[in-house]
């Protein structure tokens, strides 16, 4: 029995299909932005101090007056929170032009304070992206360079 139960968790295992990680830019982006406006205070980033968190401040500390910086400091306690942020910016195509991919539906677009207001905070998202060198250091943390 014990043979057959062998048997079958190998087999179980080759069939499972193989799970890929990776890293998101859009996401990274965002993140960056939300650190940045203090959304740690939501709990929802964490509040120990790690590495990760160490290198955005040093590295990005410089823009926490940047417009979009601002707009999500006043968008996120009005219901653009959560899901929201990550739902919206899977709208937008990937670097370095983070160009709208697919259209906010009327729901997002309401959490956000309307369709103006997201496409304002995907432009943001984009200027943010360009005047930080916000690429060419994701692309670098992907190869495993240092800040």
């Amino acid at each position: 029995m014990t043979a057959t139960c062998l048997f079958v968790l190998a087999a179980a295992a080759a069939a499972a299909p193989a799970v890929e990680i990776t890293v998101d830019p859009r996401i990274e982006l965002l993140s960056v932005v939300q650190f940045l406006a203090g959304y740690g205070k939501t709990g929802l980033i964490t509040r120990f101090d790690v590495a990760a968190k160490r290198e955005v401040e040093e590295r990005f500390g410089k823009f926490r007056d940047d417009p979009v910086v601002k707009l999500f400091q006043e968008l996120w306690p009005r219901g653009f929170s959560y899901d929201g942020p990550p739902g919206a910016v899977f709208h937008l195509g990937g670097p370095p032009g983070f160009a709208l991919a697919a259209e906010p539906d009327e729901a997002l677009c309401g959490r956000a304070g309307g369709r103006k207001r997201l496409l304002q905070f995907f432009q943001g998202l984009r200027d943010f992206a360009r005047a930080s060198d916000f690429v060419k250091w994701f692309e670098g943390r992907r190869r495993g360079e240092a800040a």
